[in-house]
């Protein structure tokens, strides 16, 4: 078991009150910690699709504006979104619409001071991880 499974699968752990929402987040770790650039990568293409002011508004004070399904399906993409429904065990058009609910939150809860964290994805899980056990 890899790094990002372990992380992932503790995310899960933390989360699993939340009606399977801890496996979905867990998921979405092992994923973005898979992929280039992981989460500030994410960030670079929610700029570059015009949702920078909405997923700005995750990581700033203040309220954190909504997003839609369809807008989580084109941030992370079908294949991403794909994966992420085969490794829950649900279908794309649940993942996108659980997460639209997630990520603005999640995103909220590691980036408090404003700033997204730095540190590779190791950092930010162990962060997030730390975040949701201070709830």
């Amino acid at each position: 078991m890899g790094l990002f499974d372990k992380v992932a699968e503790m995310a899960a752990g933390v989360m699993g009150g939340q009606g399977g929402n801890g496996n979905l987040i867990g998921a979405l770790v092992s994923v973005l910690g898979q992929q280039e650039g992981g989460l500030q990568g994410l960030m670079a293409k929610a700029q570059q699709l015009g949702l920078g002011d909405i997923v700005q508004s995750w990581i700033g004070k203040g309220a954190n504006e909504p997003i839609a399904p369809g807008q989580v399906s084109e941030l992370l993409g079908t294949d991403t979104v794909n994966q992420l429904a085969s490794k829950v065990g649900t279908t794309a058009p649940e993942v996108t619409d659980q997460l639209s609910q997630l990520l603005p939150g999640l995103i909220d809860r590691i980036s408090p001071n404003g700033q997204l964290p730095t540190g590779g994805i190791a950092e930010i899980a162990q962060q997030a991880l730390g975040s949701l056990f201070k709830r």
